[in-house]
């Protein structure tokens, strides 16, 4: 019963971070970085403009940082709640939900079937 609620935590997390937009979110903070890196190699930008410029973007950039951590902790959290579940109505022991998800068949079993699980929801 124990593998049921995991991978039912598993198609949760995957679902979650798709659902609440945290790739989207990275990808519009890694496009932040890299012209932030190019404004400040520019040489055709005076020093003052270029401190305006990348302090803007450093306070988007921490302000996104938040954002992104939110939403990851609730996808987490999300998952993880799924799995206590099962302690709460009595059909496993938080030491065996330790004990399980800390082996290493699951581990790589849970990292491919989530790498299935996020190329099925795209």
């Amino acid at each position: 019963m124990i593998y049921v609620f995991l991978v039912l935590s598993i198609i949760l997390f995957v679902g979650c971070i798709k659902r609440f937009g945290v790739v989207p979110k990275v990808s519009h903070v890694i496009s932040e970085a890299r012209e932030s890196l190019s404004v400040m190699s520019s040489t055709l930008i005076n020093d003052e403009k270029k401190e305006r410029i990348i302090q803007t973007a450093s306070i988007k950039m921490l302000g996104s940082f938040f954002s992104i951590l939110g939403r990851v902790g609730a996808s987490v959290g999300i998952s993880v709640g799924c799995a206590m579940l099962g302690t709460v109505l009595g059909f496993y022991t938080t030491e065996e939900v330790i004990a399980t998800t800390s082996d290493w068949y699951f581990i790589g079993g849970s990292t491919v079937a989530m790498c299935i699980g996020w190329y099925i929801f795209k």
